[in-house]
């Protein structure tokens, strides 16, 4: 049987102190682990189980967050057909990043139906090709920010020809981690997409990383794939058509995880006024970022 591709950017070792051992607790297929990391590989211990067949360091520079080094390990590790996307994230800037990251790794390495019922059901659908968090496939179009000319400018380079509203009604991974197959993410190998990306100098958003992030799902999508977040999946069957599988996916796309709105006013408005938020994205970037530092605005 083909082990599973688990893809991990370790850039915090005391998180991925914890991740490993997540690992160890919860995946109970064979698995390859593909890391990347600017760290030492002898700084990064391989979790503890037997069901690790192969580790994998690859040594990438602190340069586009988490997604550039895996576009570099997806272009050079082959030999599997089904994807686990992590890293070691802490989210700072969140009211809860640790939370958030539990939530995450709850859902995408559940503890009841497992890591197997998960494979077992992306082999029995083949045209499932990416599957997000719970909670936390959100809207391209409500979730843009301030990445609208990364977004284009990276669907030219993909060459997707898709415009800006098409692209706003997609939806994406939020947090950069799923399960994925991959044939789905093949746009994700051309070499130029490494060029993009900026020096690190602190943004928290409008980088190429951020625009990358927001166009998995839909590059998977217009490649004749369903992109559905985690709650969805084990209700997909074998004898469903792609309209039908792409209706169970939109029918939890609207629900979104309360650790994006740590505070009561946030729920309040995404769910009563949502055109606020389109409203507060019109204000100019430097004010807003005020008002993030003042208010605690949900970000990542």
């Amino acid at each position: 049987m083909e082990p599973v591709a688990v893809f991990v950017h370790v850039h915090y070792l005391d998180v991925w102190e914890d991740l490993a051992k997540v690992l160890a607790e919860r995946m109970d297929v064979p698995f390859r682990l593909i890391v990347t990391s600017s760290l030492s590989g002898e700084e990064i211990v391989a979790p503890a189980t037997p069901h690790l067949v192969e580790m994998i360091v690859i040594t990438t520079e602190n340069r586009g967050r988490d997604i550039r080094p895996f576009l570099i390990a997806y272009g050079s590790v082959g030999g599997y057909s089904i994807g686990l996307k992590l890293h070691t994230k802490r989210s700072t800037h969140l009211f809860a990043g640790d939370v958030w990251r539990a939530e995450i790794l709850d859902s995408l390495l559940p503890r009841e139906q497992g890591v197997t019922a998960i494979r077992r059901r992306m082999e029995q659908v083949p045209h499932i090709g990416l599957v997000a968090p719970r909670g936390l496939f959100l809207s391209i179009g409500e979730w843009m920010l301030d990445n609208l000319e990364g977004v284009a400018r990276l669907a030219e380079t993909l060459s997707l020809n898709a415009n800006r509203r098409v692209i706003a009604k997609g939806h994406f991974p939020a947090g950069s981690m799923f399960w994925f197959r991959r044939q789905a993410l093949e746009d994700f190998s051309a070499p130029e997409l490494l060029t993009m990306f900026e020096e690190e100098t602190g943004q928290v958003d409008g980088t190429t990383a951020h625009a990358v992030e927001r166009m998995f799902a839909f590059s998977a999508e217009r490649r004749g794939f369903v992109a559905m977040p985690m709650d969805t999946l084990f209700e997909a069957r074998p004898d469903m058509s792609d309209a039908a599988l792409r209706r169970l996916s939109r029918s939890r796309r609207a629900e979104v995880s309360r650790t994006l709105y740590p505070f009561a006013i946030h729920r309040f408005v995404h769910r009563y006024a949502p055109f606020l938020f389109s409203l507060y994205r019109q204000v100019p970037k430097t004010f807003r970022d005020r008002l993030r530092k003042r208010f605690g605005e949900p970000r990542y």
